[in-house]
């Protein structure tokens, strides 16, 4: 079994340069649907390779650990890839991936209210860190009292939400049958179908492979790699763990954009102490 907190690492950095990239493929006039299902074919045939050289450990499924994994891909891989790529498209790649990362937030008021669990005043701390800096990177000067508002905050803001949600999710589906290949694909074929039928299937038309599809590409590639060591990640290690390596992915995309693609998004000293801060706080969450 490859060590957990690698397999965490890689997600971060997956997550992390993806955005950059798709950010690029909107830039040459690329179609949402195309992006969509583009990363989530790659998705599925990245896994059904793993397949052809690991045991996926089919029969161990039962019927809770397939409903959980094919929920899980339709909120992470299919409606929150959604949210997200709007947001990204609106915001900008280290904007959005910010304001995204905000999800372990999610998870930990989730906790509270359905498990009851107790929160220390460190961890409260660690709320308040994230939020105010996902509100310092959300927010545009100038806007006054409406300077938070606007659709792709609203976009980045729901995918964290239904982000945070999902690991919960395919974690029981993992406790029930401890078999993260097969979870990944069903909830990539899940998430694949779901696009397909709910999407606009008109933008699929006349695909044409140029320089948006070639950056789609390389994001889808990037998602792939990055949601099947995330898989791998979560049914090797604790979910605290993890999540604290793959909440790094913010510094990547700002690290990547600041190198290659500044013209894509200012970097301003704003944008990296709201950067940083949710960063530190969603790991000592």
């Amino acid at each position: 079994m490859i060590d957990p907190k690698i397999m965490a690492l890689s997600t971060a950095i997956s997550f992390g340069i993806a955005p950059v990239l798709l950010k690029v493929a909107f830039r040459h006039g690329g179609a949402m649907t195309v992006g969509l299902v583009l990363g989530q074919v790659v998705t599925v045939l990245l896994n059904l390779a793993l397949v052809a050289v690991m045991n996926p450990g089919f029969a161990a499924l039962t019927p809770v650990a397939i409903v959980a994994f094919a929920v899980g891909g339709l909120a992470g891989t299919a409606i929150g890839r959604r949210w997200a790529y709007e947001s990204v498209n609106l915001l900008g790649p280290s904007r959005s991936t910010t304001i995204r990362s905000a999800s372990p937030v999610i998870t930990t008021l989730l906790a509270i209210v359905l498990l009851r669990e107790e929160v220390s005043l460190v961890r409260w701390a660690a709320i308040l860190a994230v939020v105010g800096g996902a509100m310092l990177v959300s927010w545009t000067p100038g806007a006054g009292a409406r300077g938070w508002i606007g659709r792709g905050v609203a976009y980045a803001f729901l995918a964290a939400a239904i982000y945070g949600v999902r690991p919960l999710i395919v974690k029981v589906g993992l406790d029930e049958a401890n078999v993260p290949l097969a979870a990944a694909l069903i909830g990539a074929t899940t998430a694949l179908v779901y696009t397909l039928i709910f999407e606009k299937r008109s933008q699929l038309r006349g695909v044409r492979f140029d320089a948006a599809f070639k950056w789609f590409l390389l994001s889808g590639l990037l998602q792939a790699t990055g949601i099947t060591a995330l898989t791998f990640g979560l049914a090797g290690g604790e979910t605290s763990v993890v999540y604290s390596l793959t909440a790094s992915a913010p510094l990547f995309t700002l690290l990547f954009t600041w190198l290659v693609m500044r013209d894509l998004e200012p970097i301003t000293l704003r944008l990296i102490v709201g950067t940083v801060a949710t960063v530190v706080g969603v790991i000592y969450l």
